[in-house]
This record gives C-alpha cells, structure tokens and sequence, in this order.
C-alpha cells in the first residue's frame, strides 16, 4: 500500500488523534484519525476494499457515536476509489463540518 502523503497543514490542528496500522479485518490498511469536531474518517486501502490496493483508497466517516454516517450525502456511507488528492479534500470537509 502507498501511504498517504502529509496530511495538509491547514487541517493538522482540527487532528485530536490519528493512527495507521492493519485494518481489523485483517488485510490491507487503514488510516483513521479524529476531529475536533468528533468526526472521524476511516481510510482504508487494500484489494478487499473499494481500492485498488496500490494507490486509491475507500473512506468512511464515523460519528461520535462510532456509526457510519453520509456526511456528504452521496447516497452511501462508504466512497471508493478515492485518489489521494480526494481523500485530502474529503479529510478538509471533515474537520470543518
């Protein structure tokens, strides 16, 4: 998996935490982090998810309450075959809803 470039500087203070590791389902990896604001986006790459395990990635947004919301509503709680450029603009739509 490519990891994802430095997070953009305007949004590094809305960041309470971040962590990357094995998602928990076992294969590929996953990036999550939480926002000030409670939200916190959950970014995954892997040939298991809605990725191409090399260089697009599969986000959600979890809420406060730990479910899956359509913060945006796309119709879907999970977008798939993100770019990186995408998952920033995503991520700076998260910190400042």
């Amino acid at each position: 998996m490519n990891t994802l470039p430095v997070v953009p500087f305007n949004i590094k203070p809305l960041i309470v935490g971040a962590k990357t590791g094995p998602h928990p389902a076992g294969f590929g990896e996953q990036t999550k982090m939480q926002f000030q604001n409670g939200y916190s986006p959950s970014i995954v790459c892997g040939e298991m998810f809605y990725s191409n395990g090399v260089d697009t990635y599969e986000v959600a947004i979890i809420n406060g309450d730990g479910n899956l919301v359509d913060l945006f509503n796309v119709g879907d709680t999970v977008m798939g075959y993100l770019s990186a450029n995408e998952v920033f603009d995503i991520m700076k739509k998260v910190a400042l809803s």
